[in-house]
């Protein structure tokens, strides 16, 4: 279930009035806001003067405002971006129903009240002035009868979640534990969030950076690995041809030295073999590759001819 958001800022100089009074007007570019939208903004409360209402009210005072006192409170009102979902109906339901209940609870002190609709989620901007009227009937500023300290902060929540939340479908918020053993939940400022948000997707864009490119690496070195593996192969086709040719050539000569010695006698034939026995030792010692290759002695056929049969050592 969503949840409404209730926040407040004290205002202690007119200078803070006018920064917020520029923020809501748009006189200075907002990083989050669509200029576009803009237009959609509106203004249900107040006169579009910010600065110069203040400045009339606190002229009504009894006294003098004291030094570094709360002139103003701009609260801001909002909900989850996915709840209102751009429904209009909800937008004028959640405007209607904040405003109700803000004047039924802080009476003629809210003077300022600006929706904006130009971000994601749309809010309220609301401007009070805590003014207290005194048993002399005398009017002070008194912000701390109305926000000071943790007590007043949780009614505000409760009073937001039960006079607006209750009738929208909204629930509170978590409440803030005050344990000093647990960390609390603070509020962080668009400022602030912007630029966390801003450092995480540099992040994630730096890590996806460095994944892609491991990612390219690793598919270099396939690419890489695939083609001394093709190379290898092309070697080995290559070598088992040369060694197919050999045993070709091998059995050739054999077939030749068995004819010498039937034509010439068999110590001919023997003596041709134990040269070509030491050409192939040489050719062995010259070419390691062809260490591996097993050349395998054919037996000796008996000769048509027994008197030309050749005897001797193998050409293994």
């Amino acid at each position: 279930m969503a949840q409404i958001v209730c926040r407040i800022e004290k205002l202690h100089t007119i200078a803070d009035v006018g920064r917020v009074a520029g923020h809501n007007d748009r006189a200075h570019p907002v990083p989050n806001a669509d200029p576009d939208r803009a237009r959609l903004n509106r203004l249900p409360v107040g006169s579009g003067d910010l600065v110069a209402d203040v400045q009339a009210i606190l002229a009504k005072l009894d006294g003098p405002v004291r030094k570094n006192g709360v002139i103003a409170v701009e609260m801001i009102l909002t909900a989850r971006a996915d709840w209102f979902a751009r429904d209009r109906l909800k937008v004028v339901m959640f405007e209607r129903r904040c405003i109700e209940a803000l004047r039924e609870r802080y009476g003629e002190r809210l003077i300022y009240a600006k929706t904006h609709l130009d971000e994601d989620a749309p809010h309220l901007h609301c401007v009070l002035i805590p003014t207290e009227v005194k048993p002399d009937g005398k009017i002070k500023l008194n912000a701390r009868a109305l926000f000071g300290g943790p007590t007043k902060m949780r009614e505000l929540q409760d009073w937001a979640a039960e006079a607006i939340g209750s009738r929208l479908g909204l629930e509170r918020g978590t409440p803030r534990i005050y344990d000093h053993e647990i960390q609390p939940r603070r509020h962080m400022s668009p400022r602030a969030y912007r630029a966390a948000l801003d450092r995480e997707v540099s992040e994630q864009r730096l890590e996806r950076e460095a994944m892609e490119a491991e990612r390219g690496a690793l598919i270099a070195d396939r690419v890489r690995l695939d083609n001394e593996i093709s190379a290898f192969r092309e070697k080995s086709r290559l070598l088992e041809a040369a060694l197919a040719e050999i045993a070709g050539f091998k059995q050739r000569l054999i077939d030749a030295i068995k004819d010498v010695g039937r034509r010439f006698g068999s110590d001919t034939g023997v003596a041709l073999a134990n040269q070509v026995r030491e050409l192939i030792r040489l050719t062995r010692d010259d070419f390691p590759e062809y260490k591996a290759y097993t050349c395998a002695t054919p037996t000796p056929r008996q000769s048509q001819a027994p008197e030309h049969k050749v005897s001797g050592p193998s050409l293994g």
